[in-house]
C-alpha cells in the first residue's frame, strides 16, 4: 500500500510536461478535463512556446512566420475520431482551410488542409490557456533522476524540484541527454530529419499577388525544398509580407558546421534564383531544425513507460505519426495512463 508521501496533496500528484509544444499542451488540455485538480506544469527551454509549431515574430517588419509545421492535413477517418478538437480550433477562429495553391503536394485522397490564422503556435498558446497549465520558458532540463516516492528535475544552473509524474515531449535525442537509462530502453530505434528554415521579412511590400501559389515543393534544387508565401497562406491582413524556406535535408547535413551567417546567404541566393525579382529583405531570420521531423517513428502506440512508479514516460511524434494527429493520439494516450496511474495509487492510499 502506498504511503499518504507518495500522492502530492492528498491525491494530487504534480506532474510535469517536459517541452513546450503541440504535444505537452494537449496533454495539459486533456488532463485539465480528465484530472482538474492536478497540478500541471509544462517547462520550455526556448523563450516562447510552440517547438516544431514556432511562429516567429520580426519585430523590425511586425511580420510573422510559421518556421516549423506550416499547415495541418487530416484525412476525414482522423477527423471524424476528433472531432471536437478540431471543432473547437474551428470555432475559436485559430484553424481556417487552407484554400490556396500549394504546388507540388502530394495530398491524400480526401484529405482536408487547414492553417493556423494567427500562426502554428497559437494552436499550442489554445490549449495551455485553456487548460490554465503554469508555463514557464526558458527552463532547461539537465537531468532526470528517479527516486524512491518522486522524481527529481534539475534545471538551469544548479536549480532542482520534485514531481510525481514527469513527461518528455522533446525529441528523444534530447531525452538521451537528460535521463541515460532511455537510451538503453529505447534501443535508439527512431530516426530524425535535419532541416534549416529561413524566414524573410518584407515591410510594406505586398509580394503576395505576383505569384499564383501560396506554397511550392520543390524538386530541382540541391538547396530548397520547400518555399512558402506565409502571410498569402494564412491570408493575412498585414502590410508586409512573409516568405519561408525549409531546405533539402542533404543541404542540412552537408552544412551542419557551417557558419550560420554563410547558410542564411547561401539560402538567400537559392530563393532569389527560384523568385526573380524579389527585393531585398528588411528581415531575416535562420532556425536550425535539427530533429525537424520523425522519419522512422518507434512503434509503440504513442506512449513509452520509462519507469512506473514514479510515473516517467516518453510520448509525441517520436512514437507516432509526425503530424498533427499523430501528436493527438499520443497526448490522448498519455493523458490515459496518467489518469489511471493518478487513481491507481489513490486508490491504495
Amino acid at each position: 500500500m502506498a504511503s499518504a508521501a507518495q500522492v502530492k496533496s492528498a491525491g494530487h500528484p504534480r506532474c510535469l510536461l517536459i517541452g513546450g509544444g503541440i504535444t505537452a499542451s494537449l496533454i495539459s488540455y486533456f488532463l485539465h478535463k480528465i484530472c482538474p485538480s492536478m497540478p500541471i506544469e509544462v517547462w520550455e527551454k526556448d523563450a516562447t512556446v510552440g517547438g516544431r509549431m514556432m511562429t516567429f515574430r520580426s519585430e523590425s517588419t511586425q511580420c510573422t512566420a510559421d518556421v516549423g509545421a506550416q499547415y495541418i492535413t487530416t484525412v476525414p477517418t482522423e477527423h471524424n475520431s476528433s472531432q471536437k478538437i478540431y471543432s473547437a480550433l474551428i470555432d475559436a477562429g485559430i484553424l481556417i482551410p487552407l484554400t490556396k495553391t500549394i504546388v507540388g503536394d502530394r495530398k491524400q485522397h480526401n484529405a482536408i488542409n487547414y492553417v493556423a490564422a494567427k500562426g502554428m503556435s497559437s494552436i499550442v498558446e489554445h490549449f495551455l490557456t485553456n487548460s490554465g497549465t503554469k508555463t514557464f520558458c526558458n527552463r532547461h532540463v539537465k537531468r532526470v533522476r528517479p527516486a524512491s516516492h518522486t522524481i527529481e528535475v534539475h534545471y538551469n544552473e544548479g536549480i532542482s524540484d520534485n514531481f510525481e509524474i514527469v513527461v518528455f515531449t522533446i525529441p528523444l535525442p534530447e531525452v538521451y541527454k537528460i535521463y541515460e537509462k532511455a537510451e538503453t530502453l529505447l534501443q535508439n530505434k527512431i530516426e530524425y530529419s535535419s532541416r534549416y528554415a529561413l524566414a524573410a521579412f518584407y515591410k510594406n511590400q505586398n509580394l503576395n499577388d505576383q505569384f499564383n501559389w501560396c506554397a511550392k515543393y520543390i524538386n530541382t534544387n540541391p538547396c530548397i525544398r520547400f518555399i512558402c508565401l506565409d502571410t498569402k497562406k494564412r491570408e493575412s491582413t498585414v502590410s508586409g509580407t512573409s516568405i519561408v524556406v525549409h531546405t533539402s535535408v542533404s543541404f542540412s547535413k552537408m552544412n551542419q558546421s557551417t557558419d550560420p551567417t554563410a547558410v542564411k546567404d547561401k539560402i538567400l541566393t537559392n530563393l532569389n534564383g527560384l523568385m526573380p525579382g524579389l527585393p531585398p529583405a528588411d528581415d531575416s531570420t535562420l532556425v536550425n531544425w535539427e530533429y525537424s521531423q520523425v522519419i522512422q517513428a518507434y512503434d509503440c502506440n504513442g506512449a513509452f513507460i520509462l519507469n512506473e512508479f514514479p510515473l516517467l514516460i516518453a510520448g509525441g511524434d517520436s512514437f507516432a505519426m509526425s503530424k498533427f494527429d499523430g501528436c493527438l493520439n499520443s497526448a490522448s494516450v498519455l493523458s490515459k495512463i496518467i489518469s489511471d496511474s493518478v487513481q491507481s495509487v489513490s486508490a491504495n492510499i
